[in-house]
């Protein structure tokens, strides 16, 4: 995978539209969790809501919240709450491997399959900008610094299509995202957008931060809550 795709800037205006192809922005939509690895220690939170109209009416919301602290594949902790319940915690310290059931933690022969199961819930950004990309064009605002590390930020563009969606149709969408120059992942990024057919309506939103890097946080909680852990099977 391109990790490293640098991003030209000439003449008197550091801010520019540029073509998708040609930016950081595209190699941050091949990322893998992987590539995050590159990052070191550090924690990911990402926020997911959803509204669903027909008219006016509300008829459903659902929001889920998902919190990893990540040091390597044997020292971590992920938790996925859906509204108000926690739908799965799994912490995996050394070789031993604890899942929250019930609210009692219980211990498991083998962390793989909880690996396996992070590797494909942790990016729900391209699940919902696949519904806009087509329509969108990318504004590169320059780099700054986030975490000690330099990102490029952008902002989304969208155009409404012009003719007909099978399905869906995208409707609003306001974007931005922080990129890691040196690995193309998202440090930070927020979505808020709409898509419609006929009168139902689904408002969705997303927001996507990373922190604690280069610091030495992540392995405190991990063992903190080790450690809180076995006092409470005690």
């Amino acid at each position: 995978m391109i990790l490293w795709l640098w991003l030209a800037c000439t003449g008197e205006d550091s801010t520019k539209v540029v073509e998708p192809e040609r930016t950081l922005l595209t190699a941050s939509q091949e990322v893998i969790f992987a590539s995050t690895e590159l990052l070191g220690p550090h924690r990911f939170r990402s926020v997911f809501e959803q509204t669903e109209f027909h008219g006016e009416d509300v008829r459903n919301t659902h929001r889920e919240v998902l919190s990893i602290d990540w040091m390597d594949w044997d020292h971590w902790q992920a938790t996925h709450m859906v509204e108000d319940d926690v739908v799965m915690q799994v912490i995996v310290m050394d070789t031993q491997c604890l899942e929250q059931v019930s609210g009692k933690f219980i211990k498991r022969p083998d962390g793989e399959p909880y690996r396996v199961q992070l590797r494909s819930m942790w990016n729900q950004w391209d699940s919902i900008m696949r519904h806009f990309e087509p329509y969108s064009v990318w504004t590169d605002n320059g780099p700054s610094v986030m975490e000690g590390r330099t990102v490029h930020h952008y902002t989304a563009v969208f155009t409404e299509p012009q003719n007909a969606v099978v399905g869906l149709t995208p409707m609003e969408l306001d974007a931005q995202v922080w990129v890691d120059e040196q690995t193309a992942v998202r440090l930070a990024g927020s979505v808020e957008a709409s898509l419609m057919q006929g009168p139902y309506k689904k408002s969705v939103s997303l927001k996507v931060e990373r922190a604690d890097m280069a610091t030495d946080a992540v392995e405190r909680r991990l063992t903190e809550e080790w450690s809180k852990i076995q006092v409470l099977q005690e």
